[in-house]
């Protein structure tokens, strides 16, 4: 994954997310499927992590507060 540029890298994950299997992903960009696996999974796990920062909290403040007395 550090020999290919980003252009390259977006390529493989718009070949896979547009429904080309790993092996011929790699067959068409002439890498590794280790290459293109890895660059997925990048990719997968750099859009969990935007995803949540943009993402707004569920509860306030005032939801998170614990109750002092239980009944």
């Amino acid at each position: 994954m550090g020999d290919l540029t980003d252009f390259q890298s977006r390529q493989i994950v718009n070949a896979h997310l547009a429904g080309a299997s790993v092996i011929k992903t790699a067959t068409l960009f002439g890498v590794s499927k280790a290459a293109v696996s890895k660059v997925m999974i990048a990719h997968t796990n750099q859009r969990k992590t935007s995803s949540a920062k943009n993402r707004k909290p569920k509860l306030s403040n005032k939801d998170r507060r614990t109750p002092k007395i239980f009944v």
